[in-house]
């Protein structure tokens, strides 16, 4: 008989949405560090992002946060569309994001492909894809943590 899940894995992919989105929103990096595990490969629609290391991370979330505070984003909606266990230590979710700014601007909307995986007894996001516009802040800002960018400060 299979070991039944504790958290149903709706419940764990939503509370890293909140996680990491009111992290963006106030600019706390090691809050929403805390839920993604590094290294780790994404996908944009404009290529593939290696993110080795957590300053690559940063790159990018600092990047993100200073694209929504100056196009004035104040809030993140994002629903979980599907999530469910591959294994008792891996969940794939999807959900559908935008952003929103006091004016009513909307960016989106656009779903995003998580893996989410249990590592040392904490779920962390491992992986994704995001389908976003290429000319998406939100892509520029994600590129930021591509090995590439490191590199070419270097």
């Amino acid at each position: 008989m299979a070991e039944r899940m504790e958290i149903a894995a709706e419940d764990i992919a939503k509370a890293i949405l909140e996680i990491t989105g009111e992290a963006l929103l106030k600019g706390d990096f090691d809050a929403f560090a805390a839920v993604f595990h590094v290294p780790q490969h994404m996908a944009t629609i404009i290529g593939r992002i290696y993110m080795e290391t957590h300053e690559d991370m940063r790159r990018a979330f600092d990047a993100m946060h200073r694209c929504f505070q100056e196009t004035g984003v104040t809030e993140l909606r994002r629903e979980v569309t599907d999530a469910r266990y591959i294994s008792n230590i891996r969940i794939e979710s999807t959900h559908v994001g935008e952003t929103r700014t006091a004016d009513g601007k909307i960016e989106g909307p656009y779903p995003v492909f998580s893996t989410i995986e249990k590592i040392d007894g904490t779920w962390k996001v491992t992986g994704g894809e995001y389908v976003m516009k290429a000319d998406s802040m939100q892509t520029h800002a994600l590129s930021k943590a591509d090995t590439s960018a490191r590199d070419a400060l270097n």
